[in-house]
């Protein structure tokens, strides 16, 4: 790799809003092979504008098969056609952007939403590629 390039990672995303409630998501697990790191960021996009906000880095084994970093996992039901996103942990709850964004504490979440894919598998570029899923709940 060339000079101001960074490590390889791999990313699994998954996103959703709900617009009869008001709540969106998401959630990211990033793997980072070379340097045996995992990362898993998430935020709820709750009513009024706080956001519950999880993220958590820890050591991984290389050529790792699930899909899994502290207490946020994505878990294959059909692989490229149906996914179960879960959280369980203490996430931070953020005021809203209008109010400075500061932290007001931690919550118990516990949370599984099932993925369908709306589209086939397409790849965008060297070694990336993206579908588009559904959530149920």
């Amino acid at each position: 790799m060339g000079a101001g390039t960074t490590t390889p990672s791999v990313s699994h995303v998954f996103t959703f809003y709900d617009p009869a409630s008001g709540i969106g998501f998401y959630a990211r697990i990033r793997y980072k092979p070379n340097k045996e790191e995992g990362s898993g960021l998430s935020f709820i996009y709750l009513l009024g504008g706080k956001v519950l906000l999880y993220r958590h880095v820890e050591p991984i084994e290389r050529n790792r098969d699930e899909l899994e970093v502290g207490g946020l996992a994505f878990l294959r039901v059909r692989p490229m056609r149906e996914w179960r996103v879960g959280f369980e942990g203490t996430m931070t709850l953020l005021s809203p952007r209008s109010e400075g964004r500061r932290a007001l504490g931690g919550r118990d979440i516990r949370l599984s939403v099932r993925f369908r894919a709306i589209n086939p598998l397409t790849t965008t570029g060297r070694g990336s590629s993206r579908s588009r899923a559904t959530p149920r709940a």
